[in-house]
């Protein structure tokens, strides 16, 4: 299953990253959302890592 890295900002005005697991970048979004978050940045993290 593909990796997205992001950010967000909750309600608190508390920004967050990492990453999540989804099966594609919808699911991804709707997930991080529901959760009461603004996202700022979503990508899919490439499989080489650290590139």
């Amino acid at each position: 299953m593909p990796r997205f890295r992001h950010a967000a900002v909750d309600r608190e005005g508390q920004v967050h990253q990492g990453t999540l697991e989804a099966s594609d970048q919808a699911v991804a979004l709707n997930t991080l959302t529901s959760h009461e978050e603004m996202v700022t940045t979503l990508k899919e993290a490439g499989a080489g890592g650290g590139r």
